[in-house]
């Protein structure tokens, strides 16, 4: 989909312009797009309703959403696989979204809404040619062969096998691709644009042309100014070939870019300045078989496959004659076509004849715009895509699905994002762009339906958080991929350590994991499951709602996060977040000294690393536990611990993080919590605001809060603390159901939960294990923010 040439037709007076057409009586065809366009706007309208009275309390009820993770996920950016892992999730995502009924409904909405427009600024006939081209080098072209009023009956019918690709292409056509690269109006059928009629009312001031084709005629008026302004005229006086993108044209990038700031112009500029056309793109990387596509689960038509099969070309290929000498080899297009395997078949494979932008242009690694992004962890293939730019403008501009529902919620927006979403997996699947360049793209085009969308590459994994958010959103019923970074923790967290696994995850944590998924996932929830989601006022059809809500968004990975915390590697990952700079490797140092000294004391201490899966650890912890030692003997083998657990620190560090990111992700898909809980601390001072750093484990019972007193030890002129903390539903989360420990009815607090405190008690006490513990008592009440 690579970007048309830019060019500049001369403007036009509404004099010189032919008026709009009487429609020519082609009553069945006519009649029959009409009432399906009809149809799918009154479709969009009644989702739009339907999205806007669930609100985003009803598609999302675990509140507002957090900072992010703590670390960016850096090391999951940072592994060697990680932009072939991220390039395939891209492809997989764009399959996803191709498959979504919403995404379909879309594209089709979209091709009768255009058909509509040009139907009544040319002829229908006309119009339906428009969506057609035989350009055998791009993905969804299916030729001008058989009657282009038939192929538009076929291609939006309610039943039809057209693929979203093959709607995008048509639009994509019929909007300005087709109209091609000329200096002046056409004598011919290329004439028949979307483009033509734009120039007509932007360009010959015809504003009433587009009151009477139903297009946004404030949108159109503000281009009318833009390039009628003097800012426009300036700028295409720049030298070429930045001259054409100032041009006489309503689809010129500049034209387009510039008035969402002239940053965004120049970034689209430096994206694609040192990007070269490759020498030939039927051989170069990118190229797609049959095979490929099937196995993303978006096969080609049988009118794609039919026009690929026309358009294929004598392949030329090196291999050997009979006597193991070199020589070129070629082949025919009928043997091409006799040797595709079919599916489930093994054999040879080779290239159809579309060519992505990933096959025609070739990026230097060496430029400083590619540099930059591909380090931060973004794919990269052809730069910010222009084309995004121009189709939903375009699209916008049509006003496909005017009007707005009820509550809140924009038929018009709506329909919007889900355009987008069609063009996002006409892209992603052929590796036209990748995500982080379409959503630039976008972002470039100004719809308001798109504001929120994050396009930056600062943080790429909440680039695509965000976005999965934002199509979970729009597509509920959709089944998406799971993200990259956390399909890598979930590889790592299984995989055993000689084979790149982590250390701090045990088959204790696997194993309740997987339960806990297959109990979300059961058509009857059990008792415990029921319990929990009471405990949060859930019951009934609310209770059934959440727990499926919670069994699309709680995958894997993020319950392996929340049984690694509530394990044993609690003190861990607060230590690493206690200390997220270069003091971090000494935070980990220091949290081992303590556990050994504390354990050679005598004293009662969590003992993480009984579970770590490393072998020499073990070893040395089987030799301090072995029985008839010294104490001498005892005190020496558990210096050997220590100084094992000291050259893991690094390790432990690094593995810390990726669990602290992976869990502010799971506690982000749950529910914040009000009411009471408990935690049992120390204090050096007394404070009248507090803000805890790391994770904070607090107990809904005082009781179970009590039991952890024992295990605090403050310094000298420090004293015990039981907190009683009062939750207002900002960064509480109930985590018992999913806790190794439920009795203890856990409820974490996510970094930087802030309270203010209300009462002081130094005067309480309570037996915990045959011992007498003095504390204070404080009560203190939840804030917003830090």
């Amino acid at each position: 989909m690579s970007p048309a040439p830019s060019h500049a037709p001369t403007a036009v007076t509404r004099a010189e312009a032919a008026a709009p057409a009487a429609a020519e009586p082609v009553p069945d065809t006519a009649a029959t797009l009409a009432e399906r366009l009809r149809n799918l706007q009154q479709e969009a309208g009644n989702a739009a309703v339907a999205h806007a009275l669930t609100g985003p309390a009803g598609r999302r009820t675990a509140g507002q959403r957090t900072a992010g993770a703590p670390f960016g996920h850096r090391r999951a950016l940072a592994a060697p696989g990680w932009h072939q892992a991220a390039e395939l999730y891209e492809q997989r995502l764009g399959a996803a979204l191709a498959a979504a009924p919403e995404v379909g409904r879309a594209a089709r909405t979209a091709v009768l809404r255009l058909h509509e427009v040009l139907s009544r600024g040319f002829t229908p006939d006309a119009a339906a040619g428009a969506f057609l081209k035989d350009d055998p080098h791009s993905a969804g072209q299916v030729g001008i062969e058989g009657d282009p009023g038939e192929r538009l009956l076929q291609w939006t019918a309610p039943d039809s096998s057209a693929t979203v690709r093959e709607l995008v292409t048509a639009f994509y056509n019929a909007a300005y691709y087709k109209h091609g690269p000329q200096p002046r109006p056409f004598p011919d059928e290329r004439e028949v644009s979307l483009k033509t009629l734009l120039h007509r009312v932007v360009l010959g001031g015809d504003l009433r042309l587009a009151r009477e084709l139903g297009l946004d005629t404030e949108a159109l008026d503000a281009q009318r100014a833009h390039l009628a302004g003097t800012a426009r005229g300036l700028l295409s006086r720049l030298p070429h070939p930045l001259r054409r993108q100032f041009a006489d044209d309503v689809f010129a990038l500049g034209n387009l870019t510039v008035q969402q700031g002239a940053g965004t112009t120049l970034s689209m500029g430096r994206s694609q300045r040192r990007r070269t056309e490759r020498p030939d793109p039927s051989t170069g990387p990118g190229k797609r078989t049959l095979r490929d596509y099937r196995d993303l689960r978006v096969p080609l038509s049988e009118a794609e496959t039919a026009h690929a099969r026309r358009s294929t070309t004598d392949l030329s290929v090196e291999g050997l004659d009979d006597d193991l000498a070199p020589r070129r080899h070629t082949v025919t297009p009928e043997a091409l076509w006799a040797a595709m395997t079919g599916p489930g078949e093994e054999g040879p494979e080779f290239p159809l004849p579309w060519a992505s932008g990933e096959a025609v242009f070739a990026m230097s690694p060496d430029d400083g715009w590619y540099r930059k992004h591909h380090e931060r962890g973004a794919p990269l293939v052809a730069g910010i895509s222009g084309t995004t730019t121009r189709m939903l403008s375009a699209f916008h501009w049509l006003r496909a699905v005017p009007g707005a529902g009820t509550g809140g919620g924009s038929a018009s927006e709506l329909s919007e994002r889900g355009f987008f979403l069609a063009v996002a997996a006409w892209m992603l699947t052929g590796r036209d762009h990748s995500l982080y360049e379409i959503l630039r793209g976008a972002k470039a085009a100004g719809l308001p339906a798109l504001a929120g969308l994050t396009a930056s590459s600062k943080d790429v994994a909440r680039m695509y958080r965000d976005f999965d958010a934002f199509v979970r959103d729009t597509l509920p019923t959709a089944v998406l991929p799971e993200l990259p970074y956390a399909a890598g923790y979930e590889e790592k967290a299984l995989a055993a350590p000689e084979d790149g696994g982590m250390v701090t995850v045990d088959d204790r944590t696997v194993a309740g994991a997987r339960r806990k998924r297959r109990a979300l996932l059961r058509r009857r929830p059990g008792a415990e499951l029921t319990d929990w989601l009471a405990g949060q006022g859930l019951t009934g059809a609310e209770a059934d709602a959440e727990r499926s809500r919670l069994g699309a968004g709680l995958r894997l990975p993020y319950l392996l996060a929340l049984a690694q915390y509530t394990g044993s590697n609690h003190q861990l990952v607060n230590r690493v977040l206690a200390a997220p700079g270069a003091l971090g490797a000494a935070g980990v140092h220091r949290l081992v000294d303590e556990m050994i000294s504390l354990l050679a004391q005598g004293e009662a201490v969590e003992v993480p690393y009984a579970t770590w899966r490393d072998a020499e650890l073990q070893r040395l912890i089987d030799d301090y536990r072995a029985p008839g030692l010294s104490d001498a003997e005892r005190s020496v083998r558990l210096e050997a611990v220590r100084g094992r657990m000291h050259g893991l620190a690094g390790t432990l560090r690094a593995e810390a993080k990726s669990h602290a990111d992976m869990l502010v992700e799971a506690l982000d898909k749950l529910p914040p919590v009000k009411g009471v809980v408990y935690r049992a601390g120390w204090e050096l001072v007394p404070r009248t605001r507090m803000t805890f750093s790391g994770f904070t484990s607090t107990s809904r019972s005082r009781e179970e809060a009590e039991k952890f007193l024992p295990l605090q030890h403050p310094p000298t002129g420090g004293r015990r603390v039981l907190y009683c903390l009062e939750l207002t539903g900002h960064s509480g989360r109930d985590i018992a159901y999913f806790s190794r420990e439920p009795d203890e009815q856990e409820v974490l607090l996510l970094p930087k939960a802030a309270f203010t405190v209300n009462m002081r008690d130094r005067g309480e006490g309570t037996m915990v294990g045959g011992r007498h513990m003095r504390y204070d008592f404080v009560w203190a009440t939840e804030v917003a923010g830090s």
